[in-house]
């Protein structure tokens, strides 16, 4: 269902607004999707998410928006630290030399948040608790940590008189064929299964030809108010309308 908002709104089309306030309202009690609207002071109001929605309650407007569970739960549960990233993640220094570290916090939704505390950990050398290090005079690979409560971060130094020599470059990788095609008839059970699952990514990625034969036989035949429906819905999406009937 929450796929179906998603998509593209020309496939399906969704024509009776009662029913898509009903789908609102369902998704909204069901946890796929939240009916929110913006208050006067930036924020969120109503913010409905996994409550009970009647769909008469459900308007129709540029002030109301519908937004994905994944962003609502964004909305709903309080940032927590659950990663800490150190800077540099790899670097490598002379016996005695002095290295900068620092940290970055992210939060369960990948967003920046502040870290806290951070006390500061290391091998092969000394760290102070601004995130100086210094190498000591061993040679050798080592590791920088740094912790806040629970969560806890690294990065990997190296200490060597020598240089360390530049890494090999990577091989070429084959040339990408440019085209995938593929041809088939779909059920009409599977119709939005195979919009949402096959065409989808293709329309995000870039360019995507979609070619279409309509071949209808009703049980009664085709009559003519059928055929001139098709063709006036045909030149709505902008489509030409050369039907053919036999």
């Amino acid at each position: 269902m929450r796929d179906a908002f998603f998509a593209s709104p020309q496939f399906p089309r969704l024509l009776n607004a009662e029913v898509v306030k009903d789908t609102i309202a369902r998704g909204v009690s069901e946890g796929h999707l939240a009916y929110i609207g913006k208050s006067p002071d930036g924020g969120y109001s109503p913010f409905l998410y996994k409550k009970s929605l009647d769909a008469l309650d459900v308007e129709i407007s540029e002030d109301m928006f519908i937004i994905t569970s994944e962003e609502a739960e964004k909305h709903v549960k309080p940032p927590e630290l659950t990663r800490i990233i150190v800077t540099p993640s790899q670097t490598q220094l002379k016996p005695g030399a002095k290295q900068t570290f620092t940290v970055r916090g992210l939060d369960q939704f990948n967003r920046d948040i502040e870290a806290g505390t951070i006390e500061w950990t290391a091998t092969g050398g000394e760290i102070a608790q601004d995130g100086v290090f210094k190498a000591a005079e061993d040679e050798g690979n080592f590791v920088v940590s740094a912790k806040a409560g629970k969560i806890s971060g690294a990065g990997d130094v190296q200490i060597s008189k020598e240089p360390k020599p530049p890494r090999p470059e990577p091989p070429e990788t084959p040339e990408k064929p440019q085209r995938l095609i593929w041809s088939g008839e779909v059920t009409p059970q599977k119709w939005m299964n195979f919009y949402t699952k096959v065409l989808t990514k293709f329309v995000k990625a870039g360019s995507l030809k979609l070619n279409v034969n309509i071949e209808a036989t009703p049980k009664d035949g085709v009559t003519n108010n059928q055929t001139e429906q098709t063709k006036t819905a045909l030149r709505e999406l902008g489509l030409n309308d050369n039907v053919h009937t036999e």
